[in-house]
């Protein structure tokens, strides 16, 4: 617009309000998120709808986002990992991630058994090579001591006192070595004593070991087993079956046979327990008389062996005398 003057003759120029807009600064974009843009046009979805029909759409919203809301706590499971915490997943995920730790669980407690194992193994080799290394050592003393034993005995006859008149030297030096000899000879029993003593021990503990472990198997295996239970089977072992105790005691080292006398002594009780109680005894009936005549008073299965011999001798004489057949 161009400048104009007043009938006064004052020039005026145009007014603030008529000028051309400066030109304003430019407003920052910022970016949104997918999900922010989504609820954007959610809401100005709603605002539109709310200008077109004149209908306060809040509630509408609140119950929607009740609905969403939930549908997220249904879509999540609650997870107890192996730190003890609490966790929130996808419920689709939940079977997964349990199967996952059942096998981790599973795998942790394989791999602590497998190592048990093997230094139960590494222990068991350790012990039954220092035990063949201790014995052949002793065969070696035993050697030895069979070797120093024969040339001891060299000694054992001679006269030093007549050998020292002839040959003082000789004679002393041979003692020497006859000293010599006894002293070291002494050494290896006491060094062979002291091997078997320890190996006897060795054997006991081991025994008591392989015990224990048996008994702990036992235990395993064999529901309600306790110092009763171990009663009857061995006086079960030992009554009806005759195994001597002797035996029984080597077997208590094997858990296969004390499960086998087990399972024996069970099924003799229950054939026990199957059969009918309390069942009369059969009355053995009266032998009669050779001839037809009225039965014997007596039962022959009662008599004394010399009642019952005279009686069948009775028996057989009158059969013979009427002809028939002696039974």
């Amino acid at each position: 617009m161009s400048d104009f003057t007043t009938s006064d003759g004052i020039e005026n120029s145009p007014s603030p309000a008529t000028e051309a807009p400066s030109s304003a600064p430019a407003e920052t974009t910022v970016e949104q998120s997918p999900i922010e843009a989504d609820r954007a046009a959610w809401d100005a979805k709603f605002a539109d709808q709310d200008e077109k029909t004149g209908v306060d759409t809040s509630t509408v919203k609140t119950a929607a986002a009740v609905e969403h809301n939930k549908a997220i706590e249904e879509a999540l499971a609650a997870i107890r990992w192996t730190d003890g915490k609490e966790y929130k997943v996808p419920a689709v995920f939940k079977d997964v991630l349990t199967k996952a730790e059942s096998l981790d669980r599973d795998y942790t407690h394989k791999t602590q058994r497998f190592s048990e194992e093997r230094k139960e193994v590494e222990t068991a080799l350790k012990a039954e090579f220092e035990r063949v290394m201790m014995h052949r050592q002793h065969v070696e003393e035993m050697t030895e001591a069979k070797t120093l034993q024969t040339r001891i005995e060299q000694y054992k006859d001679i006269d030093f006192a007549a050998w020292a008149a002839q040959d003082p030297a000789a004679a002393q030096k041979h003692q020497v070595i006859r000293n010599e000899l006894n002293l070291r000879m002494q050494e290896l029993n006491n060094g062979i004593q002291q091997k078997i003593t320890q190996e006897e021990q060795d054997n006991k503990r081991q025994q008591y070991v392989s015990m224990q472990r048996a008994q702990q198997e036992i235990v395993k295996s064999i529901p309600n087993w306790g110092p009763d239970v171990a009663k009857q089977v061995t006086e079960f072992s030992a009554n009806t079956l005759g195994i001597p105790m002797e035996v029984l005691n080597d077997l208590n080292q094997f858990p296969w046979a004390i499960r086998a006398l087990h399972m024996a002594m069970g099924q003799h009780q229950a054939l026990a327990s199957a059969q009918p109680q309390n069942m009369p005894k059969p009355t053995p009936e009266p032998v009669p008389k050779v001839g037809g005549s009225a039965p014997s008073a007596k039962n022959p299965d009662h008599l004394s062996m010399s009642d019952w011999l005279k009686w069948r001798n009775g028996q057989v004489a009158r059969a013979r005398q009427s002809g028939s057949r002696v039974h």
